[in-house]
């Protein structure tokens, strides 16, 4: 019995270390103001997103939260205006023109043929170069028509010998 009672502290003993224990966390400082750390905006304001429900435009960035307010711009209300949808950046990605790939041609709605040279993913807007011009454009994917073959001012090889680009008949 002398050794269970020199091991053990008993009810009280217990209670004791308790007490003394929640003094320690009361002496503790409390913040005066919680701070909430503020969400990084990736997607610029107007950047052309996709989304899992069509093609959008980010209107606004809710830093304290994280969520982005996009606008659907293929969704017409009966207002003429478009529907709006909060998401986080996992369910976004930037917006490409249909077909195009990075490195090579394609048609403008200037009516300009050009190289597209890259996508900022940020913003969405595509970098496309006109060489026979010598201008950058940096358009939006909308403002991309359709990748071509060749841009005006290529070397082509045809049925009928080596030629030129000189020009791109829409119509066609």
């Amino acid at each position: 019995e002398e050794v269970r009672s020199k091991n053990s502290g008993g009810l009280l003993s217990a209670f004791g270390s308790i007490v003394s224990l929640g003094k320690k966390l009361i002496k503790k400082k409390v913040p005066s103001e919680i701070t909430v750390s503020n969400f990084e905006q990736f997607y610029a304001d107007g950047a052309a997103v996709l989304t899992p429900f069509g093609n959008g435009r980010v209107e606004a960035f809710r830093a304290n939260d994280g969520f982005y307010e996009v606008s659907l711009v293929d969704w017409k209300l009966a207002n003429n205006s478009c529907s709006k949808i909060y998401v986080t950046k996992d369910s976004l990605t930037y917006q490409k023109a249909i077909g195009c790939h990075e490195g090579y041609a394609v048609l403008t709605s200037f009516g300009l043929t050009g190289i597209l040279e890259s996508v900022q993913q940020k913003t969405g807007v595509h970098i496309v170069t006109i060489p026979l011009a010598g201008m950058v454009c940096y358009l939006q994917p909308k403002d991309i028509i359709k990748p071509l073959k060749a841009v005006v001012g290529d070397d082509a090889l045809t049925p009928y010998g080596n030629g030129q680009v000189i020009k791109y008949r829409i119509s066609d």
